[in-house]
């Protein structure tokens, strides 16, 4: 599972910069024009109010405090109608490049920095390289295991085999693709063929052979069955029959 905190950053980088590519919405650009009729009516009553203040300090008719707090109404009012007018100009501009750009360059920010996340993860899921049943485990999970130490037994189920060992007396009579039978059971037969053999000879398990030859070298022999949806369960023992040259 891949960090919540990644996952959410690049979304909400995604969806900052579909704002900002979007613009600025209609319903922002009329708030931002009802925003400058306010200023500059609150604009026009304060300089009507200082006219007023400026004839009557004229006649000393109100004190010098009152006049000054009329000015600098009058000039709080008109900085209020700046302010409004140059948030009304860039929403009608809408968005600048330069923020854009900045905004693009954290969406990729956020992605090479989930990419790396799921590379990390994907290092940490032991995959088989082929559809199969789990015969045998011989790890745990969370154990530390070194190069080339078995974790897991898979019987492969979309082609199986079955693995024997032929002595060098036979295989001068075997191929690739000669055709052979899987006994399951003595009323059970299912034809096979020879789908690869080992060039190279070695020691078989000692329970699989007879005492005489146990000290014969053997060569790995992989048989497919021709159908494989009659292959036996994994894991079953299983006689294969080669053909003979000789028999009439």
């Amino acid at each position: 599972m891949l960090p919540e905190s990644n996952v959410n950053r690049l979304a909400t980088a995604e969806a900052n910069l579909r704002d900002l590519q979007a613009g600025p919405r209609p319903q922002e650009i009329r708030q931002a024009e009802a925003a400058v009729a306010s200023a500059e009516a609150e604009a026009l009553r304060a300089r009507q109010a200082l006219d007023r203040a400026k004839a009557l300090i004229a006649t000393h008719a109100i004190a010098q405090q009152q006049f000054d707090d009329a000015v600098a109404t009058e000039r709080v009012a008109a900085q209020r109608v700046a302010e409004a007018q140059e948030t009304l100009g860039l929403a009608r501009a809408g968005t600048r490049p330069e923020r854009i750009e900045a905004a693009r360059t954290e969406v990729g920010g956020a992605r090479a920095a989930l990419a790396q996340v799921e590379a990390k993860a994907t290092d940490l899921v032991l995959t088989a390289p082929f559809d199969g049943v789990v015969l045998g485990r011989h790890a745990e999970p969370g154990e530390a295991l070194g190069p080339n130490v078995p974790v897991l037994t898979i019987g492969e189920t979309v082609r199986p085999y079955v693995r024997v060992f032929v002595p060098q007396t036979v295989m001068s009579r075997l191929a690739t693709g000669t055709g052979v039978d899987v006994v399951v059971a003595p009323d059970r037969i299912i034809r096979g063929r020879i789908e690869a053999i080992n060039p190279k000879a070695e020691f078989t398990p000692r329970v699989a052979l007879t005492e005489q030859e146990r000290a014969d070298l053997m060569f790995g022999v992989k048989v497919e069955f021709v159908n494989p949806a009659e292959a036996p369960h994994p894991g079953l023992w299983v006689s294969v029959r080669v053909p003979n040259p000789t028999a009439r």
